[in-house]
């Protein structure tokens, strides 16, 4: 079954905290776009990214953008993070020639710091990753190479996964996103 749009409230079942994250890919963009809220381990980003990887739609290649503007904290067990980003440097035929863009959060120099040093670990990759300012969506679209019509799409599904209502009718776990 495809899960197009997932909240994730609890990646790891073994951790306490929760991390929302809604994540949709859209294959006939070839884009994968994903919003965190609240705090997030490098264990939930691992899981994340293998839970992308192996949804339906999924296309290697896919240029990404995740809003990390409502991301509080990121931290977790550093043997891990090197888990992740050998993944992402090593070639394998699961990562190919994309770009991924990442909205930092506005006056939280601690997640701004981690997503800035995890691009650093992970410059080896055939992705090129590139950090930009919670006031810099544009250039983040413009990066990816998000038509017009498609960000206003996301501008769209931003305003949903950043309201209260979305928020509260997620508490049961997966949620999919109805367009």
């Amino acid at each position: 079954m495809t899960r197009n749009v997932v909240e994730i409230y609890s990646v790891c079942m073994a951790m306490s905290e929760s991390a929302p994250v809604v994540y949709k890919l859209f294959p006939e963009e070839n884009a994968l776009v994903a919003w965190v809220r609240g705090s997030i381990s490098f264990e939930q980003i691992y899981t994340l990214l293998n839970t992308i990887i192996m949804d339906d739609d999924f296309i290697p290649g896919m240029n990404s953008y995740y809003d990390l503007s409502q991301c509080t904290d990121i931290d977790g067990d550093l043997a891990v993070l090197s888990a992740f980003t050998h993944m992402l440097n090593e070639p394998n035929e699961k990562i190919k020639p994309a770009r991924t863009a990442f909205v930092l959060p506005a006056h939280n120099n601690k997640v701004v710091n981690m997503v800035q040093g995890m691009v650093l670990m992970i410059s080896a990759s055939i992705i090129d990753h590139y950090c930009f300012n919670h006031d810099d969506r544009e250039g983040a679209f413009e990066f990816v190479s998000f038509r017009p019509s498609f960000r206003a799409q996301i501008d769209d599904m931003t305003h949903q996964v950043q309201s209260a209502c979305f928020a509260t009718s997620a508490e049961q776990g997966f949620h999919k996103h109805s367009d």
